[in-house]
């Protein structure tokens, strides 16, 4: 398949592009969520759109590193604002912010 194509995960579905390279159906990848990518609301739902509870908030200067768990799985995002402990967060990922690698 050539990108854009929908890659399942524990996360959901993401639709993900291959950066040139070509995938079976099927076959197994990793994808690249880079944290700065991520697209924050609190209410927000449709494609690429991921939920989880910020477990941690740090200022890191010019931005804040947040620390989310969604579906069991601990990922990073910066945001330019702070969002309280224990919250419900939407993020939202273009597709051509999600890369598909392949796997050696």
């Amino acid at each position: 398949a050539l990108a854009p194509f929908t890659v399942q995960t524990a996360l959901g579905n993401l639709q993900a592009h291959a950066n040139g390279q070509r995938f079976e159906v099927g076959e197994r990848c990793s994808l690249l969520l880079r944290p700065k990518d991520a697209l924050i609301r609190t209410l927000s739902k449709g494609l690429n759109t991921l939920h989880g509870v910020v477990q941690d908030c740090v200022f890191m200067g010019d931005y804040y590193k947040l620390e989310v768990e969604a579906g069991g799985q601990k990922l990073s995002l910066f945001s330019g604002d702070p969002f309280p402990l224990g919250l419900d967060l939407g993020f939202h990922f273009l597709p051509e912010k999600v890369l598909c690698l392949k796997i050696a």
